[in-house]
């Protein structure tokens, strides 16, 4: 068995567990690599007994590849709309939902116009709609790459929910963290009543995530975030540009609760750029004034803080593997994932080899030591 059929396997079988006559939606681009990385999935698919969806009606036949498992559509930004024929493809509820992009899934027409309202919040995308709210499993690739694939989802994942676990539990806990680092990160945020969210294995069984995965992430209180942040990993811009910063290291100083000024190197003028569009394009997209300010302000936040714990990702220059690279944390500007800081832009910058210093309580404990866990 070759690496793309071998990561298809533990895909599949171990980390979303599929089961014999589940259903199956495989979303992808006609790239040649994606299509590779899809048929294998559709493969294993067919070996496990699952079933594809009865599409013909609905979905042109010449996007319908592999048995029905696969429907091609062309490539999205964050910008387009998915075609029609993938949204009734969606709303057909696979129990088992892929995507493989070259970028997105791409916007939902209807639920813009019309949010999909699930137990606690509601959806402008379908998809979204479908696995956070538990009705299909499965994951999402964004960016996914054959070097990726094959080199990324072969791992330890009993030991990977050991260490979710481990940080789950005593960041839930926190109050407060402070991060600092040797290139000059000395940054605190306050964590107190929010929750932290695991990309691992059993979130794979219930909903969704990325593949491959591996982090930990949790969305500062808002407004919270004070200090210094010193960004020497990779950082993705608007445009789907991602920038290393490993030569020349971005200093980004945020000052009661937002970021109030960026290092005016390259690469920090080139993250500026994509913060002042998320500033401006809100008062293009949205009537109501107030709406408007509240995702420019937000341009500026701090959306997350997340801990990479994928022992095979390295620094790529795709965000989908930054993320989890261990030895690492990221911190997103803009948008967050509870979302009362709503923003256009999520942009993950990675800070290597972090301390990270909980306050639970009144006391002090190191969960992360020049990288190292220490938990």
């Amino acid at each position: 068995m070759d690496l793309v059929a071998e990561s298809a396997s533990i895909a599949l079988k171990k980390v979303v567990a599929l089961k014999p006559n589940e259903t199956v939606l495989i979303i992808t681009n006609p790239r040649k690599d994606l299509l590779k990385i899809s048929k294998a999935l559709a493969d294993v698919a067919k070996e496990v007994g699952a079933k594809p969806l009865k599409l013909d009606k609905i979905v042109p036949k010449n996007k319908i590849k592999y048995s029905g498992f696969i429907v091609v559509q062309p490539k999205k930004t964050s910008k387009d709309f998915m075609e029609p024929y993938v949204l009734k493809a969606l709303k057909k509820i696979p129990n088992v939902l892929i995507s493989v992009p070259i970028s997105k899934i791409g916007k939902d027409k209807e639920g813009i116009k019309k949010e999909y309202r699930g137990k606690k919040k509601k959806y402008n995308n379908f998809f979204s709609y479908l696995m956070f709210e538990g009705k299909s499993k499965g994951f999402w690739m964004p960016g996914i790459t054959l070097p990726m694939w094959r080199r990324a989802i072969d791992i330890d994942y009993n030991e990977l929910e050991k260490e979710i676990g481990k940080l789950m539990k005593v960041i839930n806990k926190a109050d407060r963290a402070h991060i600092t680092t040797k290139k000059g990160t000395n940054l605190w945020i306050r964590l107190k009543g929010r929750k932290a969210f695991a990309d691992g294995m059993r979130d794979k069984r219930t909903g969704g995530g990325n593949m491959p995965c591996g982090e930990v992430f949790i969305s500062p209180v808002v407004g919270s975030t004070k200090g210094i942040l010193i960004i020497d990993g990779t950082i993705p811009l608007r445009t789907g540009e991602t920038i290393n910063c490993s030569l020349q290291p971005i200093k980004i100083i945020f000052k009661d609760g937002y970021i109030s000024s960026v290092s005016k190197n390259k690469t920090g003028k080139k993250l500026l750029a994509s913060i002042k569009w998320a500033e401006k394009e809100p008062y293009k997209l949205f009537k109501d004034k107030k709406k408007a300010d509240k995702y420019a302000k937000n341009a500026r936040h701090l959306g997350e803080l997340g801990i990479g714990l994928n022992p095979k990702a390295i620094l790529s220059g795709k965000v989908l593997e930054d993320e989890k690279v261990k030895e690492t944390c990221h911190f997103a500007i803009g948008a967050n994932y509870d979302e009362d800081a709503k923003a256009l832009i999520h942009l993950d910058g990675i800070v290597k080899k972090p301390t990270i210093e909980l306050h639970i309580k009144g006391k002090k404990k190191i969960i992360l030591k020049n990288g190292k866990l220490k938990i």
